[in-house]
């Protein structure tokens, strides 16, 4: 049986590869192909336990969420997002705070060099953030992102023999490790501002962002979602 699902899930990763180099023009290695493989086997293996199933539920409060709304009273709420620079071998990170009347406190921008899965970036981008909110020493803050799969790895802390695996260990035992402060999944359109903010990293690495230095565009967006 497992050698059979390890086929399974080989064989997809090469349809994967297959219509990534024919559709988006970009070629994968073995090693991409293995890992890729691999990873959607940890996944699909975690689906099928009972207590993976529970945990891994859109029951948590404010999940789902599809428009951007401010924290409760006294918390923060960071928003993060991801961008894949395909072209460059690298990628960015867009990480916004923002107080409970939806002001912005800060926002950064990361931007590294290395090609990784989205899901592995969106892991990548989680942990970046609770690292920066532990060196802030923040407490009652609401984090946001759209990566579904990477807040329901997080939330199950189940291990997978995997770089992702080892991202969300990472990212659970630091949400551990802080106080009061809560992870959820929220759909795209409630994400922009991260959304805008991770684009822009390439132009602007490891910067931070305030209400003097934000640029135009991104002021009318975060205006917006305050009214």
């Amino acid at each position: 049986m497992d050698y059979v699902c390890r086929a399974s899930m080989l064989c997809w990763a090469l349809w994967k590869s297959r219509n990534n180099t024919i559709w988006n023009k970009r070629n994968s290695t073995v090693r991409d192909v293995l890992v890729s493989a691999s990873i959607t086997l940890d996944h699909w293996r975690k689906a099928q336990e009972n207590f993976a199933l529970s945990s891994l539920s859109l029951n948590n409060s404010g999940d789902g969420a599809e428009l951007w709304t401010k924290p409760a009273e006294n918390y923060i709420k960071i928003n993060i997002d991801d961008a894949l620079f395909h072209h460059e071998n690298s990628y960015g990170f867009g990480i916004v705070a923002r107080d409970d009347f939806g002001k912005l406190i800060e926002a950064k921008t990361c931007y590294k060099a290395g090609t990784y899965s989205a899901e592995v970036v969106e892991a990548l981008g989680i942990k970046e953030a609770l690292s920066w909110i532990k060196s802030k020493n923040w407490q009652k803050v609401e984090i946001e992102t759209d990566s579904l799969l990477a807040v329901q790895a997080i939330r199950s802390d189940h291990n997978m023999s995997s770089i992702f695996g080892l991202i969300t260990k990472d990212c659970f035992e630091l949400l551990l490790s802080l106080i009061d402060v809560k992870l959820r999944f929220v759909k795209r359109s409630a994400n922009w501002v991260a959304h805008a903010v991770a684009r822009h990293a390439r132009f602007t690495s490891s910067c931070s962002i305030f209400e003097y230095n934000v640029w135009p565009d991104l002021k009318a967006l975060l205006y917006s979602e305050c009214f």
